[in-house]
């Protein structure tokens, strides 16, 4: 076991996160990224992040099986497992250009009997309708979850791309070129780059802070009329390819020093490409599904 890097400390969670404010949670992310940063070698080279960092996020009170079975009519439906962990194997199949310290490893669960205290529908969940609904009256249990999941999936690119952004204008503040021995920070096109980087980054994160905004008042009122929730969806599904768009500007622009292993740069790039994988990443469907209903066609995603 490698020796804990700065370790993080916070007051022991009480298991209940809606004690604490979102304030709290984003002091305390805030507080983590000098650690996180010293474990990235390692954390990717293991293809896993370490029992340190899973121990350091639970403490500071961040944090299911998904598959496909049938509903009373025959049709596929999504249903969600909790399962202990002597009830499935972890297969090591996690072998990626990027999102490495992930480790989301394939799992293989065989005739396992999964009580109904232990499954949430996710036809449930999109009607907003759990059981656990009844017991939990917080807003924030008013959210639909997808709304929430996908955002989890998606903002992460976007952070990736704000550290590339500061690497990139560090790295070239002082560089240049090889054979000219110009300043590269001079160059017209690489300055274009760096504004229409910077853009997108000012629109996503503005996006971002008013979708999270409308989803509080919209739990608080139970307002959550399709077309919305729709568009909702769509604004987080499309985030991924708005940062892949930028990022291939800044890997383009860093020259060979971002083909080498370890590279900031090109660790980001290989990152938000493997994020734009994610079933929930992928916009087209959700776009199409909303242009569908502004011409009057019926919603056909539940995943919203």
């Amino acid at each position: 076991m490698s020796e804990i890097a700065n370790p993080v400390s916070f007051p022991r969670s009480t298991g209940a996160l809606s004690l604490v404010t979102p304030h709290e949670l984003a002091a305390r992310a805030g507080a983590m990224v000098q650690t996180l940063r010293e474990r990235e070698a390692a954390a990717v080279a293991a293809r896993q992040i370490s029992r340190e960092t899973i121990a350091d996020l639970q403490e500071a009170g961040f944090f299911k099986v998904l598959m496909v079975a049938e509903d009373g009519d025959g049709q596929p439906e999504p249903y969600n497992f909790l399962l202990p962990r002597s009830d499935y194997a972890v297969i090591d199949t996690w072998h990626t250009m990027g999102l490495c310290p992930t480790g989301s490893n394939d799992i293989v669960v065989d005739n396992a009997f999964v009580p109904a205290h232990r499954v949430i529908r996710e036809r449930d969940m999109y009607n907003l309708a759990c059981p656990g609904h009844v017991l939990n009256k917080s807003d924030l249990y008013r959210i639909p979850f997808a709304q929430l999941f996908n955002r989890t999936v998606s903002t992460t690119s976007v952070g990736t791309l704000r550290r590339a952004l500061n690497v990139f204008v560090e790295a070239t503040r002082q560089k240049r070129a090889t054979y000219t021995g110009l300043r590269l920070a001079g160059d017209t096109t690489i300055q274009e780059a760096v504004a229409d980087v910077m853009l997108t980054l000012n629109d996503l994160e503005l996006r971002l802070s008013s979708d999270l905004a409308e989803l509080e008042t919209r739990a608080a009122s139970g307002d959550w009329p399709i077309e919305r929730r729709a568009q909702l969806g769509h604004h987080t599904t499309a985030m991924v390819s708005r940062c892949v768009e930028a990022i291939d500007k800044l890997m383009l622009f860093s020259g060979g020093k971002a083909i080498y292993t370890g590279n900031v740069i090109q660790r980001a790039f290989l990152d938000i490409h493997c994020a734009r994988a994610h079933a929930a990443n992928n916009p087209f469907p959700y776009a199409r599904n909303v242009g569908g209903l502004a011409f009057g066609f019926d919603n056909g995603c539940t995943d919203l």
